[in-house]
């Protein structure tokens, strides 16, 4: 309120208590600062009320923005959760996959080193074999000499 109208209050309210509010001049002044309180009052409540309307059909439309954005969310995060079960599915499948494959390949890495090993031992003795071989040919060929007639020359016609 301004100074003006609580100043017209207060004097309102000491003439009624001072000069007996039965005289019709005071009832006739009371009504009039009544009447302009009032209007003035009103004047300033009902742009509060606009605003207040306007702000409770804002936030109807927020309430329903949110309620859409919410079910946004909710649709959004199944899809997240559903992604997340299948990186996860593949994930495991992959696991799964590679641990087979890398106990496939050790298997295989064994075997052929197995194989390796055994040809190695094969080569070792078929390479001293072939030595013994070579020495008994040798000593044949020492042998024939040794039995072996010296060759007749050649007969000239």
């Amino acid at each position: 309120m301004t100074n003006k109208m609580l100043f017209a209050g207060l004097f309102g309210i000491c003439l009624t208590l001072g000069c007996g509010a039965t005289q019709q001049w005071v009832k006739d002044y009371v009504g009039r600062e009544n009447v302009s309180v009032k209007t003035e009052f009103r004047e300033r409540l009902q742009p509060l009320e606009q605003s207040l309307a306007e702000n409770k059909t804002q936030g109807e439309a927020l309430k329903k923005d949110m309620a859409k954005i919410g079910a946004s969310l909710d649709t959004l995060q199944k899809k997240l959760d559903d992604l997340s079960k299948s990186l996860s599915d593949v994930t495991q499948g992959y696991k799964a996959e590679a641990t087979g494959v890398r106990q496939d390949v050790e298997k295989e890495v064994v075997d052929l080193n197995e194989k390796v090993n055994d040809l190695k031992d094969k080569l070792g003795k078929l390479t001293a074999g072939l030595l013994n071989f070579q020495k008994s040919i040798d000593q044949l060929s020492k042998r024939l000499e040794r039995v072996a007639p010296a060759p007749a020359p050649p007969s000239v016609p």
